[in-house]
């Protein structure tokens, strides 16, 4: 068989490559010509401009006009999950890859990926990430040395939960079969929300010694929103992954751990927030939103919570305006610590 895995015998591509665009119009180009250049040909390229009101729609039908393996859907803004699952509904083939609208791949990721899939039987194939920076300044993030290697789903979900593998989605191909649910429509994290569902109903994960995405840092980017509504939906973001594993067959394994590191996060993040925000009624707020996130789950982790977080949580309950108030001096003492060991150096 050919190098490339063109599939001669069907109408159907071997890879259906979905990009969604939402104001990225800056990037468009490099990412759209990125995938056109992949030496793994047999694809459809399916470009979603999510009612971007600039030039991202128009963009993709000037490279829908040059090349016949282009699908080019107009919608209205739904965001992220939305887009996605809108090129899900038209994809024709068996092995599904995504890329974001302002990231580029290098010109043989696919043409690993696909491969890697077809010589191992693997339901995902994963691969390294690159970090782009402004000024295409590259940070190649540590990656595998072996060349090829299997893990069933519990190993793979391991490695997510650990933070070894990103919960992204798309530095990784899946066969459609395992493509279930589908992306929550109009919540934020998606990916963290569905990957523990696709890799529990994989059988076998491929991680590959190929780094072949470029992840773009962009101040601006939706995952780097610190906002209250952003930090919340992270929250219960990570809540769904407890209950997803609270109703698997993985719930001996990782249910205690993955509990507490959701309710740490939460109470880190009433922690950060209030040290950036003055003490009022949207503090207040803020607080209260965190604990309702966390309430029912209070009965599971308040005989098992470390001693500190056991503290603050409690602290957050009865008196918030105390805590609030620990908080920043606990800032206060850092910074003068900080300031401190910083004159000792210029002393010297």
């Amino acid at each position: 068989m050919d190098d490339r895995y063109k599939d001669d015998g069907g109408s159907s591509p071997a890879l259906s490559i979905i990009v969604p665009f939402y104001k990225v119009e800056k990037y468009a180009c490099g990412c759209i010509e990125s995938i056109l250049s992949q030496s793994f040909t047999d694809f459809e390229l399916i470009l979603v401009d999510d009612g971007s009101p600039d030039r991202c729609g128009e963009i993709c039908d000037r490279y829908a006009a040059k090349d016949v393996r282009i699908i080019v859907v107009h919608k209205c803004n739904g965001g992220l999950s939305s887009a996605r699952n809108a090129g899900l509904e038209i994809a024709k083939a068996d092995i599904i890859g995504f890329v974001d609208g302002d990231d580029t791949v290098e010109p043989d990721m696919f043409l690993e990926m696909v491969r890697a899939m077809k010589e191992t039987g693997a339901d995902i194939v994963v691969c390294g990430v690159n970090m782009v920076y402004s000024g295409n300044n590259v940070k190649r993030q540590p990656w595998q040395s072996e060349y090829r290697k299997m893990y069933s789903s519990e190993e793979a979900l391991a490695k997510i939960f650990d933070g070894e593998w990103d919960n992204y989605v798309w530095n990784k191909i899946y066969r459609r079969s395992i493509i279930d649910p589908k992306f929550p429509d109009g919540l934020k994290y998606e990916d963290i929300r569905v990957m523990p569902h696709w890799f529990g109903n994989a059988s076998h994960i491929c991680q590959t010694s190929f780094t072949g995405y470029n992840y773009l840092q962009r101040q601006d980017s939706i995952v780097r929103e610190i906002d209250k509504s952003a930090q919340l939906q992270y929250l219960t973001a990570l809540f769904s992954q407890v209950d997803f594993i609270k109703s698997s067959r993985y719930k001996e394994r990782f249910y205690n751990d993955r509990l507490l590191f959701a309710v740490s996060r939460g109470i880190g993040i009433a922690r950060d927030y209030a040290r950036v925000h003055n003490f009022d009624e949207q503090t207040r707020d803020m607080f209260d939103s965190v604990l309702e996130i966390l309430h029912p789950y209070e009965s599971e982790f308040i005989s098992v919570l470390g001693g500190k977080q056991l503290k603050r949580y409690n602290l957050i309950k009865s008196d918030k305006k105390k805590f609030y108030r620990r908080v920043k001096l606990q800032g206060m003492f850092k910074l003068k610590n900080y300031l401190g060991r910083f004159g000792q150096k210029l002393n010297k």
